[in-house]
């Protein structure tokens, strides 16, 4: 098996197993809410370019900036209880997942 193709199976994998995640609740919290609004656009943006990676035969390197920056921005609802402490790791699970399509459609550029 050569390495675009088991690169390939990779990536198929990791984007099925994003979409079986599902994307989580959306949290009580109004600025958890904001935030994970912006997930929502990052994650439609981030699955297009990976996707456009794969399938290039000129692939170019995807910034993880605002990903990670958005990321990082979890953090502050950390302490928050109840319902949205869930969908505070259920957050943490899916942006690390959305971060694995990204580094495998990187992969492709090397």
């Amino acid at each position: 098996m050569s390495w675009n193709r088991s690169l390939k199976s990779l990536f198929d994998d990791a984007i099925e197993a994003h979409m079986k995640l599902g994307f989580p609740d959306f949290p009580e919290d109004d600025d958890f809410a904001d935030w994970m609004g912006e997930l929502a656009e990052l994650d439609g943006y981030y699955v297009g370019l990976a996707t456009s990676n794969m399938g290039s035969s000129r692939p170019s390197e995807i910034s993880k900036d605002q990903l990670s920056e958005h990321a990082n921005r979890l953090a502050q609802f950390s302490s928050l209880e109840g319902d949205d402490r869930d969908v505070f790791h259920a957050a943490e699970v899916y942006i690390q997942s959305l971060s694995k399509m990204v580094d495998l459609g990187n992969m492709k550029q090397k």
